[in-house]
């Protein structure tokens, strides 16, 4: 069944520098949530990965790399337990993260999905292009010993406190065919035991249905695997054999078939290739540029 044709919303991101470092963050976001996207504004990087450029697999000096990274943590306050970013592989694989079970240096597990219900846990994922899908939820009520909700869920006054959780996708076009974002969205809820519905998606800046231009190969699987693939795609400049994929509302169409509410899930409608002074961008640089950072998680202490 495929989702409703209506497109998502669009959700303003406002610009915050903290401690010199700038990002995005979602004005309305429940005061328990941290969530928070970079731009290249406020690092030490120079050349093509002027200023803060966080991602280790560029060819950036990894000083330079490290300094920019520690900047983010730091402004991203005290009280952290530790940050966890895996070894991203285009894929739909999910790690669920514990705040007590930091992984070991070079151990992070091979994942473009994270999920997480504890305080002090900052997800981390890198992103030139890619799409970013925050998630986020609670649910409210009595929890038995397993995890599950309670029919006292539906009166909190029995006792039971809201259990929160959140989760971080990182879907290129190859992470979005394969469902890392809706993966993530049934994980999450899982980890809440609830339903999809109650949760909530922001899928952050990326590259747009503007920029993002593909090839009969990528077509011909987009035809196999979306039986609404013609929806999202539109005519390329350069004519036949070229289409423009619309990886936004691709990615909000899963997540509405798997359960999300349509109301629940926005749209930032930020092309980090039209915007490169604020973005890096793989398309627009030619691959010769840095990678900006997605945070998420249950703030310290809630």
């Amino acid at each position: 069944m495929s989702a409703a044709p209506i497109r998502g919303e669009t959700a303003p991101m406002r610009r915050e520098t903290v401690n010199g470092v700038e990002w995005l963050v979602l004005p309305d976001a429940p005061p328990w949530l941290f969530l928070a996207f970079t731009t290249r504004r406020g690092g030490v990087s120079q050349g093509p990965w002027a200023e803060l450029n966080v991602g280790r697999s560029t060819a950036d000096e990894p000083a330079r790399v490290e300094a920019n990274r520690r900047r983010v943590l730091q402004a991203a306050g005290p009280g952290w337990r530790w940050a966890a970013m895996p070894h991203m592989v285009h894929g739909a694989d999910v790690a669920v993260v514990r705040a007590g079970e930091p992984w070991a240096p070079g151990q992070a597990p091979r994942a473009d999905g994270l999920v997480t219900t504890d305080p002090g846990v900052l997800l981390w994922a890198t992103y030139a292009d890619c799409v970013p899908v925050f998630l986020w939820g609670e649910s409210a009520g009595a929890w038995g010993p397993e995890g599950t909700e309670t029919a006292a869920a539906v009166a909190p006054a029995g006792g039971g406190a809201p259990r929160r959780g959140v989760a971080l996708a990182h879907a290129g076009w190859r992470g979005t065919l394969a469902g890392v974002a809706p993966v993530a969205a049934r994980t999450l809820a899982g980890a809440l035991g609830t339903e999809p519905a109650r949760l909530h998606a922001l899928i952050g800046p990326s590259i747009g249905p503007c920029c993002f231009e593909v090839d009969e190969p990528v077509l011909a699987r987009l035809a196999r695997e979306l039986p609404w693939a013609e929806d999202v795609l539109s005519p390329s400049p350069r004519g036949a054999g070229y289409r423009h994929w619309d990886l936004w509302e691709t990615n909000r169409r899963l997540l509405v078939e798997a359960g999300l509410d349509p109301r629940h899930v926005a749209v930032a409608g930020l092309c980090t290739a039209c915007d490169t002074e604020t973005f890096f961008s793989h398309r627009a640089s030619g691959g010769r540029t840095g990678r900006m950072a997605g945070l998420i998680g249950i703030r310290p202490g809630w």
